[in-house]
């Protein structure tokens, strides 16, 4: 599987993890053949996932084979477009990408609940 990170910063696996899908700087594409396989990582600026870009983030997705995303905050709207083109959504709350990865590898990802949308602008999952 291909899974999208956004990330606030590129300091390879010690990036910090962006806390709004929409708001990244950056963003890893991170390829596992099957969760708590061995892990490759690429990292990339992401011009396309700021807010006001739509969601720019289907042409990366789309363009890259992504089959999921890992996110700490993500909002409705863009819940409901990854859904449509087919792409799964997993919440993480750790801070850097090789804590993320470690995640995958102990296969202790949890999928998203729409009712976790971020509201407003904090880039916080709500409590439900």
């Amino acid at each position: 599987m291909r899974y999208l990170v956004p990330l606030e910063s590129n300091q390879g696996l010690r990036s910090k993890i962006s806390a709004h899908f929409g708001r990244a700087q950056f963003y890893a594409i991170v390829s596992c053949e099957k969760l708590g396989a061995e892990a490759k990582v690429e990292i990339r600026s992401a011009p396309g996932l700021m807010h006001g870009g739509g969601c720019g983030a289907t042409d990366i997705i789309k363009s890259f084979g992504i089959d999921a995303v890992i996110v700490k905050g993500i909002g409705i709207r863009a819940i409901q477009i990854l859904r449509e083109i087919g792409v799964k959504i997993y919440k993480t709350s750790s801070e850097t990408l090789d804590q993320v990865i470690e995640e995958l590898r102990d296969e202790k990802i949890m999928a998203i609940d729409d009712r976790e949308a971020c509201k407003g602008s904090r880039g916080e999952l709500s409590a439900g």
